[in-house]
């Protein structure tokens, strides 16, 4: 092992020794650390005493009876089963029918305003033929059920009710 000639920090920062060897072993040297290596495993050994400590406290800070976190472990709800006595609440219906011409620009117009795949236009003289040919009840059923694989059952108006159906054919048919 060779052995570096030590020189001090005067010395050093004043310029008179700066070649590579003296500077590395002074300055980077592991074994010329000012701290020893015993304190620094106690430093760390009461770093973690004072945590766990901390954790502790806090734990046991939190006092909670058992009927306290039993009621924030409730079910946010009741469940009423079919043909129990649910309490006062009755099923609420929603009966607002919508206009021939209201579901006709919900559902209908992407291909009856274009005319995509053959679909007869709001209004036009073919809805008049296809009326007199297969009736009204046919128009609605076929609506209904879907024709030919172009159009889709129910105008793809899943929840419309026949009588809103109806009123979408009427639009189509008489453009009003």
């Amino acid at each position: 092992m060779q052995l570096v000639k030590e020189i001090s920090v005067i010395e050093l920062a004043s310029g008179l020794r700066t070649s590579a060897p003296y500077a590395y072993n002074r300055l980077y040297n592991p074994r010329r650390l000012n701290v020893p290596i015993k304190p620094r495993m106690q430093f760390l050994k009461l770093s973690f005493l004072f945590a766990l400590v901390c954790t502790t406290l806090f734990v046991i800070g939190q006092d909670e009876s058992r009927e306290t976190v039993e009621d924030r472990l409730q079910p946010f709800g009741n469940l009423c089963m079919q043909g129990e006595d649910c309490g006062t609440v009755a099923p609420v219906t929603v009966s607002v029918s919508r206009s021939g011409i209201e579901v006709y620009n919900a559902h209908c117009f992407a291909c009856h305003a274009t005319g995509v795949s053959e679909a007869p236009l709001v209004g036009a003289e073919e809805w008049q033929v296809r009326l007199n040919e297969k009736g009204a009840e046919t128009l609605l059923a076929n609506t209904r059920a879907g024709f030919n694989v172009v159009m889709p059952a129910m105008g793809t108006c899943m929840n419309c009710t026949d009588a809103e159906l109806q009123a979408a054919i009427d639009y189509l048919v008489n453009g009003e």
